[in-house]
């Protein structure tokens, strides 16, 4: 593949970089006529810094969208009606929510296993969510003093979708940590209430239930946090 003169000259600039960052700011979710935009934007701006037609590649692919938008909110189902269901349990019969927990952890467990190959049609994927369309555009610039096979290739990414969020990602990040930590002392609260309903330890009953509802509420928080605003 050729390499252009043009691209010699172009040397790094923030003020440059900053104008494709804003003139790539708009909606561009998959699968959407604003991600169809971004390809055409693409390669125009490629061909605007100097490639040639021919070293401009598209790759149209397919994809399903229960990864990026369906799975949160199952998650997020589940845990709120196990959250339900295991303080309905400890009042009834404490056994039964482990029953509960090995039947929501195999369900968890499936999912982390579909995503394994999220490219590829599964159960979740099938029936679950939609299947849309999008298109990678990608150049190469060869190496200046090297061969193809001694340089190897070096891979800058970027994305042309956008994220479909109301809020920032460090938001999100807050919301998982606060699932995920609150949930594993939640388990841990759980054992100890079973221990003490069985007389097999002694422990303040009133610090367990203040502990399992304070728990159950940031839980329950995250969860709803996720489903309706992330």
């Amino acid at each position: 593949m050729k390499e252009d003169n043009s691209l010699k000259n172009k040397s790094f600039s923030e003020d440059r970089i900053f104008d494709y960052v804003k003139k790539f700011s708009f909606p561009r979710l998959c699968g959407t006529d604003g991600e169809k935009e971004a390809v055409d934007l693409t390669v125009k701006t490629f061909k605007e810094i100097g490639f040639d037609i021919d070293q401009i590649e598209k790759e149209p692919f397919e994809f399903s969208d229960f990864y990026s938008t369906m799975l949160v909110k199952l998650i997020g189902i589940i845990s709120l009606n196990s959250l339900l269901i295991f303080v309905l349990a400890i009042y009834i019969y404490p056994l039964f929510t482990f029953v509960i927990i090995g039947v929501m952890s195999l369900i968890v467990f499936l999912i982390v296993k579909g995503l394994r190959h999220p490219e590829k049609k599964g159960f979740w994927t099938e029936y679950f969510g939609n299947a849309l369309q999008a298109t990678n555009v990608f150049v190469k610039i060869p190496a200046k003093s090297l061969s193809t096979e001694k340089a190897g290739n070096i891979i800058v990414s970027a994305h042309l979708d956008s994220k479909s969020q109301t809020f920032k990602t460090v938001w999100r990040i807050i919301s998982y940590k606060i699932w995920l930590f609150c949930g594993l002392i939640l388990g841990g609260f759980y054992i100890a209430s079973i221990l003490y309903i069985y007389n097999i330890v002694e422990l303040n009953f009133l610090i367990l239930q203040i502990g399992i509802w304070t728990l159950t509420i940031l839980i329950s928080f995250s969860n709803i946090v996720d489903i309706l605003f992330l």
